[in-house]
């Protein structure tokens, strides 16, 4: 499947976020509906659900509708068939060669939020809800989904912090990028009086700038004395990094083979290392790690939620032809049921693995095939 029609997807979307709230206020005549969610929202493991809709009215016992999670809220919708149509062919075209699962989902997710945008200004035109009235998804993130669904004014009043966020990020959107990076910096380097979210966003933003955010960053990473406080948050932020430049590769090299600098700083060196896509080349310095250490490092790699690039066992490879009593360890972690998300080029690379004579990269890539939903 080569072609998703977004736009129609999007347009029903938003009829059926309109039908749920007027099909909510008809059962409930004595109440104007004062919200209305998209939630339980599953778009992981190559596999798209359809979300759930759920509707609160004017006389909720909690006066801010938001403070309570949808799945509390005093009218669910039932699932949609239509919905659940939409969401395998989702899921068929997410599958599909020269898909990557993250773009899609990425997608997914902001027609989501034009859906509910558009059906808050369709509903309120329509009359019958409450004054006040919107509708929002809401995920598993920082509240980073439900704010974009919002006005600004509803944004500012229901979730301040993040519109603060917004706000300073806008600011610094408009600065040259010379005294962008230097105010990033500042950001990163003041992280302990920082709202997370921000610090996140900032680490992205700098990141966005390509060689000069990197260079940035290599900057603090190299700072001695190592602040072995600052430099795993500063670390965070180069493994969002899109392109690595060369001095920034070089600074963590360094500082994992430097025995003088403490030694969690030299272990998340070494995960920076392996998540960016050197796990092969740092499987000599892997001996200086204990072996729990250094299975976190690899584990890292192609046990987390989330990956980094298409999937590649050839690192792992090496990690194992070197130190192989790490192999029935790793083997031991390894979940059928846990697998980051996969992209349709993947599954190539898995079926050619089944044949490793590594039983965790034979065990690995199957769980992959096992979960990929194509």
């Amino acid at each position: 499947m080569r072609t998703f029609d977004w736009d129609v997807f999007e347009q029903f979307l938003t009829d059926e976020i309109v039908r749920c709230v007027d099909d909510a206020g008809a059962r409930n005549p004595d109440s104007l509906p004062r919200a209305a969610a998209l939630f339980d929202l599953h778009a992981r493991d190559m596999l798209v659900l359809f979300p759930a809709v759920a509707v609160t009215h004017d006389r909720a016992e909690n006066s801010e509708p938001w403070a309570v999670h949808p799945g509390d809220w005093s009218w669910q919708a039932e699932t949609s068939r239509d919905g659940d149509r939409w969401a395998a062919v989702l899921t068929a075209f997410a599958g599909s060669g020269g898909q990557v699962w993250e773009q899609v989902t990425d997608r997914y997710f902001d027609t989501l939020v034009r859906a509910c945008r558009r059906a808050t200004v369709a509903l309120t035109l329509e009359g019958g809800v409450a004054a006040d009235f919107s509708v929002a998804a809401i995920g598993d993130d920082d509240g980073d989904l439900h704010s974009r669904c919002l006005t600004p004014v509803q944004l500012s009043h229901r979730l301040p912090r993040i519109s603060a966020r917004r706000r300073a990020l806008a600011r610094l959107a408009t600065l040259p990028p010379t005294s962008r990076t230097g105010e990033l910096v500042g950001l990163l380097e003041d992280w302990r009086s920082q709202d997370p979210g921000l610090l996140a966003a900032a680490g992205a933003m700098l990141g966005e700038l390509g060689r000069p955010g990197s260079a940035a960053i290599a900057a603090l990473l190299a700072r001695r004395p190592v602040d072995a406080e600052s430099w795993p948050v500063w670390a965070d932020v180069a493994d969002q990094i899109p392109v690595v430049a060369a001095p920034l590769v070089d600074v963590l090299f360094e500082t994992l083979g430097d025995r003088g600098v403490p030694h969690r700083v030299r272990a998340r060196a070494a995960s920076s290392l392996a998540w960016l896509g050197y796990l092969g080349e740092i499987a000599p310095a892997l001996a200086s790690l204990p072996s729990e250490v250094a299975l976190d490092v690899i584990a890292r790699r192609y046990l987390s939620e989330s990956k980094r690039g298409r999937l590649d066992y050839s690192p792992l490879e090496k990690v194992f032809d070197r130190r192989p009593e790490l192999h029935d360890a790793l083997l031991a972690r390894l979940s059928a049921t846990e697998m980051h998300d996969t992209d349709a080029a993947d599954i190539a690379t898995a079926l050619a693995a089944i044949d490793s004579p590594w039983p965790f990269i034979r065990q690995h890539a199957s769980v992959v095939m096992l979960t990929a939903h194509v």
